[in-house]
């Protein structure tokens, strides 16, 4: 879509490298606007991983390049008055007549007064709710403390008092410190055009923060078809349930081992992080990969039968499920997330979040049946990028539209 009501398009966020699942939405988005559209990329990082060379890409602080610690990083997410400066400085050269400025995240090196420049200075803007950042302020709306859900309204005095961050109490009064400052600075539930949830999971949480029905639009995150779509025709025998990503508690990893030992079935682990060791220990019959990259992923495909998604928190999208059922992965899902939206009963199945008899349950069951051939992502309502960015330049210039036709 072109549509020369904009002619500037703004995208915020702290890392310009690949550190993440957002980066990638950023990267492949910003270089797909930028063949119709002025595209810039404001980061507090150093590095820019994956960019076209007609996106401008900006660095407004190096607060979280990889050469910095924890607690610059940490004192700059509180304020960061360069990158509001440079930020400034930038919008100061555009019209805020034809131009949006879209914020992907700003609370680990940026600062709040990114989004206080743009508001000051008259610039209409989008946030994509990736988390749920927005009000928690550990950003993943969960006790760690207690390996639950939190239910607590954030920021509430009995939010403060609860050590329930996974780096601890003072880590937890940081980040209470950040989003106090935040707060006196911006209104983070009114000061947006537009705030794009990733799931309805997403959009239930930011509507009990108070963030009005009016503004909120639902748009999944796009997927990617990636190397899990072409699996080698090599005949294996399909029986390992895999599980794909960082090994933490909250993502529900010894939920899956637990499941794998109490139903005998085959398991892998394909990722890293503290638990590791643990789980070769203790549960040595499951192979672990460690991390590995995209090609790696791909034949080690090769024999599962099943992505089990074991996560103890509410997963906002989790793209591994695109890309497990067009591997032709059989998937399993916990329920309260947003990749419970995207199962129906031919390819998947939903559990109880956190309870370890309903996900053996979905497992036993799903060892009885054969795996899908793979299906295409867009059958079951996923997009591609290039359906995505239509969609977000559709709301981009809905934004403009209502101005333009009153002045």
């Amino acid at each position: 879509m072109n549509n020369k009501l904009i002619t500037d398009i703004v995208y915020v966020y702290d890392y310009g490298r690949n550190v993440g699942g957002i980066n990638p939405i950023v990267t492949k988005c910003a270089n797909l606007l930028s063949k119709n559209y002025n595209v810039h990329v404001c980061t507090a990082d150093a590095i820019f991983d994956g960019f076209d060379d007609k996106v401008n890409t900006i660095s407004l602080s190096d607060a979280c390049a990889h050469n910095r610690g924890e607690g610059q990083r940490a004192i700059n997410s509180i304020l960061n008055i360069k990158a509001g400066w440079l930020f400034n400085k930038l919008l100061k050269k555009l019209d805020p007549e034809n131009t949006i400025v879209h914020f992907h995240g700003w609370g680990m090196g940026l600062s709040a007064s990114v989004v206080m420049v743009a508001k000051k200075r008259g610039f209409k803007c989008i946030y994509t709710a990736h988390d749920y950042s927005l009000g928690c302020p550990n950003g993943v709306y969960y006790r760690f403390d207690r390996n639950e859900n939190c239910q607590l309204q954030p920021m509430s005095l009995q939010c403060i008092s609860t050590p329930c961050d996974k780096k601890g109490k003072i880590v937890k009064t940081q980040r209470i410190v950040r989003k106090t400052l935040e707060r006196s600075m911006i209104n983070p539930f009114e000061c947006f055009d537009r705030v794009i949830a990733v799931s309805n999971a997403v959009e239930n949480v930011l509507l009990g923060y108070g963030v009005s029905e009016e503004i909120i639009t639902v748009i999944r995150n796009p997927y990617d078809i990636s190397e899990y779509s072409s699996l080698s025709n090599t005949v294996v025998k399909r029986d390992k349930f895999v599980f794909i990503g960082r090994l933490e508690l909250e993502k529900g990893v010894l939920d899956f081992c637990e499941a794998i030992q109490t139903t005998g079935l085959s398991g892998k682990i394909i990722g890293d992080g503290a638990l590791l060791n643990f789980i070769r220990q203790k549960y040595p019959s499951i192979v672990c990969t460690g991390w590995i990259d995209a090609d790696q992923i791909a034949q080690e495909l090769q024999d599962s039968k099943c992505l089990v998604l074991p996560s103890r928190w509410r997963e906002p999208s989790a793209l591994v499920v695109e890309e497990a059922i067009s591997a032709g992965l059989q998937v399993i899902v916990p329920s309260e997330t947003g990749a419970e939206e995207k199962i129906t009963k031919d390819i998947g199945y939903v559990f109880e979040i956190g309870d370890l008899v309903s996900l053996t349950g979905c497992m036993r069951v799903a060892d009885s049946r054969i795996g899908t051939d793979g299906i295409n992502p867009s059958e079951l309502g996923f997009v591609s990028f290039n359906v995505y960015v239509d969609e977000l330049t559709a709301i981009y210039n809905d934004i403009f539209i209502p101005r333009r036709l009153y002045v």
